[in-house]
């Protein structure tokens, strides 16, 4: 147990104030813990050593001691005196916490997604609590209940497939978010970027770069089973080739479940000379079937993706990149305002995406022959 440091000893009451001499004291004190001064564990003076110390009455030193106590700042035995104790942390109100429900645990888009909201939740001076739905409706389901039933004041979801339950949200008027992709069947505030465009722009590059046969894949059952990312994605890629008069065959589009077997990828290889597919961890899978099969990327065939996960720039694949964590910063700002009651019609925030060009697509196989 420490004695009290020499700071204490030059202050004197204002016995001129209109503040009382005891509450004088106490902030003086509080002001000396809360300042990290007098750390947790030491021990302040005795009544007596404070009564001498400052020039005021015994009543005076224990009405501070008694503030300093029922604050939480320190503890009073018999044997001991008075030592520093670490301030009880406030109660948080369950209104002051925001439930968000992504539908896996390790994914890097999701984790900058999380970093944002943790950022938001710092500023408003609110709490965060994760849940995952693991690609299950059912399990989305029981996550969002079980936020709302503890309270919290809204949710932000990263939605699976199923609309019914946020249709229940927008009946309710429980506040919520919908991140990355929505459902025009239960409109609600939405941040997230405009896939159309940003698939445009990564399509058209490849078309740039002299491609007329251009694949596009994704790994749902099919496209009306598919996330609106994913159907917002196949729009940009069909609306380019429109644009540029490039041909389009159905065998061009393959669609594989998450779990099924991706060496089906393989039958395209042989029909297009460019593969555009609806995000990284598809781009990744079609790259290594391809690979293991002796199929060249980009000599042979060249490849984008979508999203810029970190695995993207270490296999140098061309994608897009999402602002993710400002995604998650302005979702939670704007799930914060709806559960302070700001109100108003549902606002879709559409972020800036940009195209990542590295080495899969074929820029740079393509200069170094134009270079001859």
């Amino acid at each position: 147990m420490t004695a009290p440091p020499a700071q204490g000893n030059n202050f004197a009451v204002d016995r001129s104030s209109q503040k009382p001499l005891h509450q004088q004291l106490c902030e003086h004190y509080r002001q000396l813990i809360e300042g990290g001064v007098l750390p947790v564990g030491s021990r302040l003076p005795t009544e007596l050593e404070l009564m001498a110390k400052h020039g005021v009455s015994r009543g005076t030193v224990r009405e501070a001691l008694r503030g300093l106590h029922e604050a939480g700042l320190v503890r009073r035995t018999t044997k001991i005196g008075t030592v520093v104790q670490s301030p009880p942390q406030p109660a948080v109100s369950a209104r002051r916490i925001i439930g968000v429900v992504f539908p896996q645990t390790h994914d890097a888009f999701c984790l900058d997604i999380m970093k944002g909201v943790q950022t938001a939740c710092r500023e408003r001076g609110y709490h965060a609590a994760f849940g995952y739905s693991h690609f299950s409706s059912a399990v989305e389901r029981a996550e969002v209940s079980r936020m709302r039933s503890a309270g919290f004041g809204g949710v932000l979801v990263l939605p699976h497939d199923d609309p019914t339950l946020f249709r229940e949200l927008v009946a309710n008027t429980y506040p919520f978010v919908y991140i990355d992709q929505k459902f025009e069947a239960a409109p609600s505030d939405f941040v997230g970027v405009d896939n159309v465009s940003a698939s445009f722009t990564v399509t058209e590059h490849l078309i740039g770069l002299g491609h007329r046969h251009i694949g596009f894949i994704h790994r749902n059952p099919s496209l009306d089973q598919a996330p609106s990312t994913v159907k917002e994605r196949y729009r940009g890629y069909r609306a380019a080739l429109t644009a540029h008069a490039v041909p389009f065959e159905s065998s061009w589009l393959v669609e594989i479940a998450r779990n099924a077997d991706p060496k089906a990828f393989l039958a395209l290889t042989s029909q297009v000379d460019a593969v555009v597919a609806a995000n990284d961890h598809t781009a990744l899978k079609f790259l290594d079937v391809a690979t293991k099969a002796g199929v060249r990327v980009p000599e042979e065939i060249a490849l984008v993706g979508f999203d810029d996960l970190p695995l993207a720039a270490e296999f140098a694949l061309t994608t897009v990149a999402q602002p993710s964590r400002e995604i998650g910063l302005r979702a939670a700002h704007l799930l914060i305002d709806r559960i302070e009651g700001k109100g108003g019609p549902p606002q879709h925030v559409i972020l800036p995406t940009h195209l990542v060009v590295r080495a899969t697509c074929g820029q740079n196989l393509r200069a170094s022959t134009k270079g001859r």
